[in-house]
């Protein structure tokens, strides 16, 4: 299956391999040693429950990865309210929605980029958050801002970027970005 510019299709990757049963809907991670960046590559406009399970199956994905715990933060332009839009209202029901179905993931939102991992700025913004200032799972919320996340880290940082890993499906493929590299593929 060929994705070009318009990314890949849930539908696309369906028609070589069958979703998990438990999964909402087909996921991608994109994981850096201590960070993992969730980029929805397959679910491009991801519902409050699918970011919410978008978020517990990145965790799972980083801890295998790096066998480090998950802290997770619901990334927003807004920190625990700061801004009322219906957009961050996305964010923070997604984060109550994690919260409730996964009490046991060390998630918090919604947490400005920042807060999420500067521990002296969420000592200001978010004061006594388990997770901020110590995110190591940044789960954006759509595909326009996890894409240029973590193209800003991999060009800017000249840090690696391993994935997209695609989540939610019963066997790994991949999208890959036509900028990749053949050291980004082998």
């Amino acid at each position: 299956v060929k994705a070009g510019a318009g990314g890949m299709k849930p539908e696309d990757a369906h028609k070589i391999i069958d979703a998990y049963p438990d999964s909402l809907a087909a996921k991608a991670l994109l994981s850096e040693l201590a960070i993992s960046e969730e980029d929805k590559i397959l679910n491009t406009e991801a519902t409050r429950k699918e970011l919410a399970d978008i978020a517990k199956q990145s965790a799972t994905s980083f801890e295998h990865l790096t066998g480090k715990e998950a802290k997770v933060a619901m990334l927003s332009f807004s920190t625990k309210g700061s801004a009322k839009r219906e957009y961050v209202a996305s964010m923070e029901d997604a984060t109550e929605i994690a919260k409730e179905r996964y009490p046991e993931l060390k998630l918090d939102g919604t947490l400005q980029l920042d807060a999420a991992i500067v521990p002296e700025v969420a000592a200001s913004k978010a004061p006594g958050s388990e997770v901020a200032g110590n995110a190591n799972v940044l789960i954006f919320p759509d595909l326009n801002a996890g894409n240029i996340g973590y193209k800003l880290v991999q060009r800017l940082a000249k840090a690696e970027a391993y994935g997209p890993i695609t989540q939610g499906i019963a066997a790994p493929i991949n999208d890959l970005s036509r900028g990749c590299s053949v050291d980004d593929i082998v």
